[in-house]
């Protein structure tokens, strides 16, 4: 559409710079043309301001009532027309599905204007809180640690990674020094998120990882010999095919000092160390409910040992048409 577009407005075509072609193309003719141009001119501003990459998303999932709903998302974020709510003046969150994906956002209320305003969930200069009913209260918590609670995080597309460590950082600093550690304990929650979905969605692979690595260093900034961390950074490194043999031996001496200690940490070191054997032996000591290990991101690679590859976005059979989509991009 941009191409009838372009070349409507300038009756020319050009390929290397040279003029290839020069011709009028009267756009009116076509049916709905510029009424469609439009709308998809507005989504592709919103999906700038949302910081989301238009190329994940497929148009057979613009769905009529995904388009109605982000047609008044165009409203708010791209025209800055205030949002027309009738509701108590509380926090209401929103969600749209485009697909298998969502995008998160949240209402909220201004008193002092007596105005609704609308905000990413993950851009949202709010404050969350989740109960712990260890302590009997409400726990500090980042858009992305609730997304995480709500089991949506791997499949949001506006997650504004501009913003991601810096709310951990805000959270952090509210947070009592008693609380420290259970709130970096949530964040490690998030970490194995992030990883589990960069393996389920080849697409976002990089993107994933990406954010995984971030949250796990800035983690390990504070803790740098926690093994939990460790783990988790040599997991993102491996998938990476980052993994050195200097890397090994560190995972090898943390292996040794977890022994008969705590058999989940040391089945993740035997894993990332190819141990296959080793991995099924300590599998088998396991009791009944220590099998949750299967659930987590380091028994993926375990599991996927023979079929899995690094980087594997090429066994995806939407990452052919992705990469070419991106390198014509380039090429513009």
């Amino acid at each position: 559409m941009e191409f009838l577009k372009s070349w409507s407005d300038s009756g020319v075509i050009y390929h290397d710079n040279q003029v290839l072609l020069k011709a009028k193309i009267p756009l009116k003719k076509i049916p709905y043309f510029e009424d469609r141009y439009q709308v998809f001119s507005d989504l592709h501003k919103l999906f700038e301001i949302l910081k989301i990459n238009s190329r994940l998303i497929q148009i057979e999932d613009l769905t009529e009532e995904t388009l109605e709903k982000l047609e008044g998302l165009v409203k708010i974020f791209v025209y800055k027309m205030k949002p027309s709510i009738q509701s108590d003046p509380k926090g209401l969150r929103y969600k749209v599905m485009i697909g298998d994906d969502h995008l998160h956002f949240i209402f909220t209320y201004d008193s002092d204007t007596d105005a609704w305003n609308c905000f990413s969930l993950t851009a949202a200069p709010i404050l969350l809180r989740i109960p712990d009913n260890e302590i009997s209260k409400a726990n500090l918590i980042t858009a992305y640690d609730l997304l995480t609670k709500d089991k949506t995080l791997r499949r949001t597309l506006n997650l504004h990674p501009e913003n991601f460590i810096v709310s951990y950082k805000k959270i952090l600093d509210r947070t009592p020094d008693t609380e420290k550690q259970s709130f970096r304990n949530i964040a490690t929650g998030t970490v194995i998120e992030l990883i589990t979905g960069a393996d389920l969605n080849p697409l976002r692979r990089r993107e994933l990882l990406s954010m995984a690595k971030e949250l796990n260093e800035w983690l390990l900034s504070y803790e740098p010999e926690n093994s939990i961390f460790l783990i988790n950074q040599w997991q993102i490194l491996h998938r990476n095919g980052l993994l050195t043999p200097e890397l090994e031996k560190k995972v090898r001496a943390l292996k040794r000092s977890l022994s008969n200690k705590d058999i989940h940490r040391e089945i993740a070191c035997a894993i990332l160390l190819g141990q296959v054997e080793e991995t099924q032996y300590l599998m088998e000591q396991l009791p009944q409910e220590g099998h949750e290990i299967k659930s987590w991101p380091i028994y993926y690679l375990f599991e996927h040992q023979e079929t899995y590859k690094i980087p594997d976005l090429n066994k995806n059979p939407a990452w052919p048409a992705f990469l070419d989509s991106a390198l014509r991009e380039e090429k513009q």
